[in-house]
């Protein structure tokens, strides 16, 4: 999967900004910040390298998480966006070959 520079949801462009060090502070592999329209993600989590489905897989979970957030009122709990994004990257993965 090519993770672009930048993700329209809702009309609103969400900047993909990458920083290990950031997240890993924080104890996160990703992170969607609403008021600043900036989905965050890392290669690195605790210096130790993420695989590229782990990265897909958080890239498409940031992402309902945003699309929550704009058209569902951020009613979804974590463990659903959880359940989600590991279910919709296993349909992506075996049926769009990416």
């Amino acid at each position: 999967m090519k993770i672009p520079d930048k993700v329209k949801v809702g009309g609103k462009d969400y900047k993909i900004v990458w920083d290990d060090e950031f997240l890993s502070n924080q104890n996160y592999m990703g992170l969607a910040c609403h008021r600043e329209l900036i989905i965050w993600l890392c290669k690195k989590y605790r210096g130790d390298t993420l695989a590229k489905s782990v990265i897909e897989e958080i890239v498409i979970h940031e992402i309902i998480h945003t699309v929550d957030e704009v058209y569902n009122n951020h009613s979804l709990d974590e463990d659903t966006v959880n359940r989600m994004s590991n279910g919709i990257y296993q349909v992506l993965k075996d049926n769009f070959g990416f």
